[in-house]
């Protein structure tokens, strides 16, 4: 009786392990799916970031380069 009893505890304990294995290894693809995802996210959002960073500097370089290229505010009175 006792081995059947110690039979039976060791193999719910084993059911049990086995159990608690498959769903931490669930939990764990779920959250490297997840992790995944906001990864993708991130980079996307970085991406748009640093375009639009990129698009402003561009914009800025070009009112610089306008800006130069006028005559200074005495001759164009003259020129006008």
């Amino acid at each position: 009786m006792s081995d059947k009893l110690q039979e039976l505890t060791q193999k719910l304990y084993n059911e049990g392990l086995s159990k608690g294995r498959e769903e931490g290894e669930q939990l764990l693809a779920k959250a490297r799916q997840e992790a995944s995802e906001i990864v993708k996210a991130a980079q996307a959002q970085a991406d748009e970031i640093v375009g639009s960073a990129r698009r402003q500097a561009e914009d800025l370089k070009s009112k610089l380069r306008r800006r130069r290229c006028r005559p200074p505010a005495r001759i164009s009175r003259i020129w006008s």
